[in-house]
């Protein structure tokens, strides 16, 4: 069975399952990073050991920006006010994480929106681990445009093997840069047993990147 079947076949049992409301809930705290409340700037840093509202800085250094303060004069976020930045200081590329109670066995849905800070200095690229496991690499052409980041919707499909599983994003952006990959709407819901069965069965289950669509925010 080929790559594009398999994704045809996913994405039709994931539109059945959307729009019988079978998901579950989202399983990531903080995945559209309004918390914490940017004040008195338009960011706030957080350096490799930080945590903030649900998150841990796993190396260098991180930012979670906001469009309040100035909007047509800083990065716009995917929805909402915020979002975070993989990157805050020169030569730092950053990771942040967060683990999460899984059922094993159980297939998870992991989708987010996905940029390049408009002004980055290159192509950017990140990383998305799932248990130790890296299960995407990414990229992100900067669109030198602060009305339009160039935002796209990432999604993933994904066994649990554990009870609690971590999700890690990495900037691997080969040139560190201060501008660099950013996130934003991140959720993690669970497929319904029944589907899952279906997937297994299917061997569609792993780490199968199985809709991309570049949107604007607009």
């Amino acid at each position: 069975m080929s790559r594009m079947t398999l994704n045809l076949i996913v994405l039709g049992i994931l539109s059945a399952a959307t729009q019988g409301n079978a998901l579950g809930a989202n399983i990531v705290v903080n995945g559209d990073f309004e918390a914490p409340v940017v004040v008195g700037f338009y960011y706030n840093i957080y350096s490799s050991g930080q945590s903030f509202a649900g998150w841990t800085v796993g190396q260098g250094s991180t930012a979670l920006f906001t469009n309040q303060f100035n909007p047509g004069l800083s990065d716009r976020p995917y929805e909402g006010h915020q979002a975070l930045q993989l990157s805050a200081t020169q030569g730092n590329n950053g990771s942040i994480y967060q683990d999460l109670a899984t059922i094993p066995g159980t297939a998870y849905i992991i989708s987010f929106a996905f940029a390049s800070n408009p002004f980055a200095s290159e192509t950017v690229t990140m990383q998305v681990g799932w248990g130790g496991e890296t299960v995407a690499n990414l990229s992100a052409v900067p669109s030198h445009d602060l009305s339009n980041s160039g935002w796209m919707i990432e999604s993933f499909i994904i066994n649990a093997t554990q009870a609690v599983t971590r999700l890690e994003f990495l900037n691997t952006t080969s040139v560190p840069d201060i501008a660099g990959p950013q996130i934003d709407a991140l959720t993690v819901t669970a497929v319904p047993e029944p589907l899952s069965i279906v997937m297994v069965g299917l061997g569609v289950i792993g780490a199968i990147g199985f809709n991309r669509v570049r949107r604007d925010v607009d």
